[in-house]
């Protein structure tokens, strides 16, 4: 008899077991090592995956301990490595305010990071390494997004550091770094992209758009040492590329193909284009050069722009250009709540309450 009630006992306790870890498992996508290392616990398709706001995880999204996906207390992923996956983190649907910070992606078989339909994003000191291994894949894709920010970054060796499909307005790429990639920044069927105060050099292509991308601005940027051309746009209007530098691309370091009614005034032009003298190309003549500093200036009168289009600068800088700065600090903690103060009259008048309750209850003490 006692047999037999040690046996179902035993029963029961596995069962017990076998459904408490059923749970464990089920309850999330993710789980973190010893390293604070992401592991993909039984195969899904990213490490994490977002498809809307009730997705965010508190378990994993509250660093501070207070997130709830406002602008004050924004969704904080912080300090987490994903490494040899397919993809790290995809984001749909969500306008929540969410913060993706410290992180490491390497060797994501395609995108470090994927958003779609997504707004109110900071992606701000994270390292991107050898993410996407051709041309076509990228270290972070953004597709009909707005309002992100993404600032002070890492993209090394990446097929395309950044690439924009279908993004819409107020997007802005700030005080990155991009190193060797196939492509820094790729965009297309895009508007209303910030690019400013990056550095990117030994990229391939720096900034490529490529496609009906148009009222854009990239400005403030140095731009260096490309095996190709620095920036390239292909069928794209109406962007403005002002007060950035370019120098030692081993083409053009600025290249226009059918694209029309662009701006591209005040930049620095040093050393580029190795294989002949002029330093930017365009083979239409509806966008506007003006007073660009070309190092290789041989009248003072105007600068001849390559190709069929027929351009010149003719109101060249004589001097190389002070590109300034544009304040655009990444701040990796959202909050825009303003901080609360105490109050003169809120202070005197707590004090004052609490004095006249102490008296009350000294003078019942003496009666009693």
């Amino acid at each position: 008899m006692n047999d037999k009630k040690i046996l179902s006992c035993f029963k029961i306790f596995v069962f017990i077991a076998v459904l408490l870890s059923s749970i464990l498992v089920v309850d999330s996508l993710a789980t973190q090592n010893e390293n604070n290392e992401l592991i993909n616990v039984y195969g899904a398709l990213a490490i994490i995956e977002i498809y809307g706001n009730d997705d965010f995880d508190p378990t994993i999204w509250n660093k501070d301990g207070k997130s709830d996906g406002t602008s004050c207390y924004p969704w904080i992923l912080d300090d987490y490595e994903f490494k040899d996956v397919r993809y790290g983190i995809i984001i749909a649907g969500v306008d929540d305010y969410f913060i993706i910070r410290n992180c490491s992606f390497k060797n994501t078989e395609d995108e470090g990071i994927s958003m779609g339909n997504t707004k109110n994003g900071l992606i701000c000191n994270n390292t991107f390494e050898a993410c996407g291994g051709g041309i076509v894949l990228s270290g972070m894709a953004l597709s009909c997004t707005s309002n992100n920010r993404i600032c002070d970054n890492t993209f090394e060796g990446c097929g395309k550091g950044i690439l924009l499909k279908d993004v819409e307005e107020s997007n802005y790429i700030y005080s990155n770094y991009f190193l060797k990639n196939g492509v820094g920044i790729a965009a297309a069927d895009t508007s209303h992209i910030y690019i400013y105060s990056n550095l990117m050099v030994f990229d391939n292509i720096s900034i490529y758009f490529n496609v009906f991308v148009k009222h854009s601005t990239i400005s403030y940027n140095t731009i260096g040492n490309s095996t190709s051309d620095g920036i390239r746009l292909e069928r794209s209007s109406w962007n403005e590329i002002s007060r950035n530098n370019f120098e030692n691309n081993t083409e053009y370091g600025v290249k226009l193909i059918n694209s029309s009614c662009n701006d591209i005034t005040q930049n620095n032009f040093y050393g580029n284009n190795l294989y002949g003298e002029p330093q930017g190309y365009d083979d239409l003549n509806t966008t506007s050069w003006s007073r660009n500093y070309w190092n290789d200036l041989l009248t003072d009168d105007s600068y001849i722009i390559d190709g069929p289009g027929g351009n010149k600068d003719y109101t060249p800088s004589k001097e190389r250009i002070d590109i300034g700065t544009i304040d655009c600090s990444c701040v990796c903690d959202r909050c825009d709540c303003p901080v609360p103060t105490s109050s003169p009259g809120l202070i005197f008048s707590i004090s004052s309450i609490t004095m006249l309750a102490l008296c009350v209850y000294i003078k019942r003490k003496k009666f009693n």
